[in-house]
């Protein structure tokens, strides 16, 4: 395989986890917020006014030039407890890994319009599915 093959994201996972944005909950509730930081130690970083060293054990995933650029693009939040938390759209995210179980693709069933009669037939979505997967992208349909 050349990559991720990726799927979009289901549209009520968007709604369970992704509608409630920065304009309704400033402070870090939702789903779409991740840690800023990596393992292994490293040195504390200015986040604005504040200079916060990073949790124990771990290191800013950033540069203090990263840092900075996150917060100009209005990235970096603050969770209630002051961590800085990294805010990701979903429109940022690629989307779902494709597995080994495609669940996503309907079978052909007995009444199907586009059923032609053969005992194994495909639906056409898992053909292009099979036949694009060597390429660098998947089009879901």
């Amino acid at each position: 395989m050349s990559g991720p093959h990726v799927k979009d994201f289901d549209p009520h996972w968007r709604i369970r986890f992704f509608h409630i944005l920065q304009e309704v909950r400033p402070v870090c509730k939702t789903r779409n917020h991740f840690d800023l930081s990596g393992a292994g130690a490293g040195p504390p970083r200015r986040f604005g006014d504040c200079i916060i060293d990073p949790p124990p054990g771990r290191h800013w995933a950033f540069g203090q030039e990263g840092i900075d650029e996150l917060r100009q693009a209005g990235r970096i939040i603050f969770s209630g407890g002051g961590r800085p938390r990294l805010r990701t759209n979903v429109e940022d995210l690629p989307g779902v890994a494709v597995r080994d179980v495609w669940t996503d693709i309907e079978p052909i069933n007995a009444a199907a319009a586009d059923r032609l009669g053969y005992q194994t037939q495909k639906p056409e979505a898992l053909l292009d599915r099979i036949i694009l997967m060597p390429t660098a992208a998947v089009a879901p349909r």
